[in-house]
């Protein structure tokens, strides 16, 4: 076998890279993995990790400095186990019985979308239950459609303006002082807070923040939806163009959030 003085590096014992067989272990190609990317130039490379391997991850990191590297460029985040719900019930796994769900079976069943969204709606330190019927229902209690339809909402109004003849851009010079409506306010309140959330998204590798964002701004909006009429004959003129101001931002806004999670932004659902 073929060892790897770790413990110049502070490990509590030294590890073996190569089994007597010949067969690597699992921190061989790990190390080979992250010489790669060093070799290749990347300046930030992250890692998750599943909670059965968090030993494993210091032990990389001592690999890469053998090497001759720097290890700032490594990120490592740990990620919990990810269980699939299934009629209301955890669907029991087990790799040695031949009983797991592939990930190629979800994309059939239910797309990338809410994959991708239930991927990242926890925090690393939180098990993540994906609930398959859940993702396939069409309503607000899934929240794949609940944020996707807010953008569908925006763009139907548009569909709807140029269909009577509205112009394709809206007027610049809106008065927009006069968005008054509470459910208007509360959802700019939360629009000027997306800055914010990417940063501490990108500087904590913690996706989680963008996607409860883009839930809580959908939260906020559907009311606005619900009680700010924009093409409607009783609405003024005036307002009616800060209004399209208003749900062009939106529409905007939704798409740029469903792009950064990876998800579509639908016209129609």
């Amino acid at each position: 076998a073929q060892w790897f003085k770790t413990t110049q590096f502070g490990d509590d014992k030294d590890r073996v890279l190569v089994k007597s067989t010949g067969e690597p272990t699992y921190r061989m190609p790990d190390i080979a993995y992250h010489w790669d990317k060093a070799q290749r130039g990347f300046d930030l490379v992250i890692d998750l990790f599943g909670p059965d391997h968090h030993a494993t991850a210091p032990q990389v990191l001592m690999g890469v400095q053998a090497l001759g590297y720097p290890t700032n460029f490594v990120r490592t985040v740990l990620h919990q186990i990810i269980s699939v719900i299934k009629d209301g019930k955890p669907f029991k796994m087990s790799t040695r019985a031949g009983n797991f769900v592939a990930l190629d079976d979800l994309l059939d069943a239910v797309g990338p979308d809410p994959i991708r969204y239930f991927m990242i709606s926890r925090s690393g330190n939180s098990p993540i239950e994906f609930d398959l019927d859940l993702a396939l229902e069409k309503s607000d209690k899934n929240p794949v459609y609940y944020i996707q339809n807010a953008h569908v909402r925006c763009a139907g109004i548009f569909r709807k303006w140029a269909e009577a003849g509205g112009a394709a851009d809206v007027d610049t010079n809106a008065d927009l002082s006069l968005l008054t409506h509470e459910s208007e306010l509360n959802f700019l309140r939360k629009a000027s807070e997306l800055s914010e959330v990417v940063e501490r998204m990108v500087l904590n590798s913690e996706p989680h923040h963008i996607a409860f964002y883009a839930y809580d701004l959908a939260a906020a909006f559907h009311p606005a939806y619900e009680n700010c009429r924009v093409l409607h004959t009783a609405v003024p003129e005036p307002l009616r163009h800060a209004r399209l101001h208003f749900y062009r931002a939106a529409k905007q806004l939704f798409a740029h959030l469903l792009t950064l999670m990876g998800m579509s932004a639908p016209e129609k659902m």
